[in-house]
């Protein structure tokens, strides 16, 4: 029997993100990625989904709004879904630049497959 955890597909969910006012609530939008994701260990598909995203540990939740197997990870972007360098976070904090927080969810389960008689 082998058992493997997975994540099938990513809701994501942005908005604008205003420096000195926050996020922007008539700005959200959400999307569905088709993007999956597998790891023999717990560990294993937490760093394919950061390394995914390009993030470190603070931008990952883990068990994300009391979700069991939920991992969200946060990043501010620009208009194209790029992650924001440090040189446009300065502007953005300057009120120069506009970025956005995106949410990305993903939902780990523990899959085990196993073979079955197909003679009944």
């Amino acid at each position: 029997m082998k058992k493997q955890y997975e994540s099938k597909g990513i809701y994501v969910i942005m908005e604008e993100d205003v420096y000195s006012e926050g996020c922007q609530p008539d700005s959200i939008s959400d999307y569905y990625m088709e993007t999956d994701f597998a790891g023999d260990t717990i560990p294993e598909i937490i760093k394919a989904i950061k390394d995914f995203h390009e993030v470190d540990d603070d931008a990952v939740l883990l068990d994300s709004c009391d979700e069991v197997g939920r991992i969200e990870v946060q990043r501010l972007e620009d208009e194209i879904g790029c992650a924001a360098s440090r040189r446009e976070i300065a502007e953005w904090k300057e009120g120069k630049r506009k970025l956005f927080l995106a949410n990305y969810a993903h939902y780990v389960e523990l899959v085990t497959r196993e073979a079955v008689s197909l003679i009944v």
